[in-house]
């Protein structure tokens, strides 16, 4: 069964001059509990090749760690 886990808008814009990334995704979310944002900016570089695989990425590399993404800006 299948489940959301995240819900939101994502950015892909344009990378020039990038060796192996043509584009580069970004989102960011609200942290429970608080009023500061989570950012998140990532490569579009295979097996990496679309939104939805970013995301699914991001959130697994989070599990693999165990730890909260520390924030680029607050």
């Amino acid at each position: 069964m299948e489940k959301t886990v995240w819900s939101g808008n994502l950015s892909a814009s344009a990378r020039e001059g990038h060796p192996h990334a043509a584009k580069c995704y970004a989102w960011s979310f609200r942290i429970e509990g608080s009023t500061m944002r989570d950012y998140y900016a990532v490569l579009n570089i295979p097996p990496v090749d679309s939104a939805e695989k970013v995301v699914r990425a991001a959130i697994v590399q989070d599990h693999k760690t165990g730890q909260i993404p520390k924030p680029l800006h607050r």
